[in-house]
Formats: C-alpha cells, sequence, structure tokens
C-alpha cells in the first residue's frame, strides 16, 4: 500500500510539474518543416526534439509570453494569432529571406491578440502581408521583415502604438497603413517602401 501511495503521488506531482511549466513560464517553441529525423526522434535546427511543422500548430500550443523560432524553409499558410504577448521570429542566426511565409490568397499574417511581436522572416502574399483586426488594441512589433504583397504591406486597423524597424516592403497598394482606430506615438525606423499607393499611411487618430 505504501509503494502504491508513492506511485500514486508522484504521478500526481509530475503532471502538476508539465502543467505549471508548459502554461505559466514562458518558453521557446520551434517549428521546422523539415527537420533531420533518425528512428523516429526528429530535431530541428537549433536542436530541439520533436520540432512543430507549421507555425499555425505551434501557436495552438502557445501561451501568453511565449516565442515561437522558425528554421529555414518555405511555410505554405496563412498565420492567424489569436493569443496575447506572443514573439514570432526566424531563428536567429537565419537572414530575414531564409524563412519565407507564402499564404497564397490569403492574408500572410492576421493578428487579433495584441503586443504581437513578428521578426526576421519574410512574406509572400497575393492580398495584405499583415493584417491587425479590429480587436488588436495593444502595442505590436515589427522588425527585420521583408513582405511583397498585392495588397497593403502592413494594414493595422485598430491598436496603440505600433513599432516598425528594419523593413523592406513592396507593395500593390499602400506600404504602411494605420487607421482610424489606431492611436499612440509610433516609431519608424530604416523603412524601405516600394508601393504603387501610399508609401506610409497614417490616419488622422494616430501620429
Amino acid at each position: 500500500m505504501f509503494l502504491y501511495r508513492m506511485f500514486y503521488y508522484t504521478v500526481i506531482l509530475s503532471f502538476f510539474f508539465i502543467f505549471i511549466t508548459t502554461t505559466i513560464y514562458p518558453k521557446t517553441i520551434v517549428v521546422d518543416n523539415n527537420p533531420n529525423c533518425l528512428l523516429g526522434i526528429c530535431f530541428s535546427c537549433i536542436d530541439t526534439p520533436r520540432p512543430f511543422s507549421s507555425i499555425n500548430k505551434a501557436l495552438k500550443y502557445a501561451n501568453s509570453g511565449d516565442k515561437i523560432k522558425i528554421c529555414k524553409g518555405t511555410y505554405q499558410e496563412s498565420i492567424n494569432i489569436k493569443k496575447n504577448d506572443i514573439t514570432i521570429q526566424g531563428v536567429e542566426s537565419q537572414k530575414p529571406e531564409d524563412v519565407l511565409i507564402n499564404s497564397g490568397n490569403k492574408d500572410g499574417i492576421e493578428i487579433i491578440g495584441s503586443h504581437i511581436t513578428i521578426r526576421n522572416l519574410a512574406i509572400k502574399s497575393n492580398k495584405r502581408g499583415i493584417y491587425g483586426l479590429w480587436s488588436s488594441n495593444g502595442e505590436n512589433f515589427f522588425q527585420d521583415l521583408v513582405i511583397n504583397s498585392r495588397g497593403d504591406g502592413i494594414y493595422i486597423s485598430h491598436g496603440k502604438s505600433q513599432h516598425f524597424k528594419n523593413l523592406k516592403i513592396i507593395s500593390g497598394n499602400k506600404g504602411i497603413y494605420l487607421g482610424y482606430s489606431v492611436s499612440g506615438r509610433h516609431t519608424f525606423e530604416n523603412i524601405v517602401i516600394n508601393s504603387k499607393s501610399d508609401g506610409l499611411y497614417i490616419t488622422n487618430d494616430a501620429y
């Protein structure tokens, strides 16, 4: 009976530890759609076992404060961020062009959460590169990005201060468009835009 109880409490404590470490403390999640696999065990570009094969799958597992690091490759998906305080980035040792999000006829990245950081990757889209939806009401950070889109490069419809640094945008419409419900003090540093409409369009409520 004593051994049974010890086993029981050990299992309970193990599940409690896993729950605490995966839901409370920020973690790094790795995405690699071409990992090195041996005997059913796969390792990514930064030697993490069992990486996620898509960015959206990693987002379902992510919690507030987590970082999603993406290994080199082309990812055929439209990214939907519905959580807060999430970072999505290419691995630090890579160039932005090493990670390509190719979303086809959908927006490259849709942001519904707030306090989102996107950096060190490239986006190709027949629609908008990045679209911040109506419930995106916090600060967002965009850094070291290469965007090629037929629609707006970046369109934020609602939110507070937006921060842009080291961006290259080729756009079939506006380069960066901040809507009427975007307020606060924005920052722009080292931005290169080639667009068929306004390169930078900031409405009356933003400054």
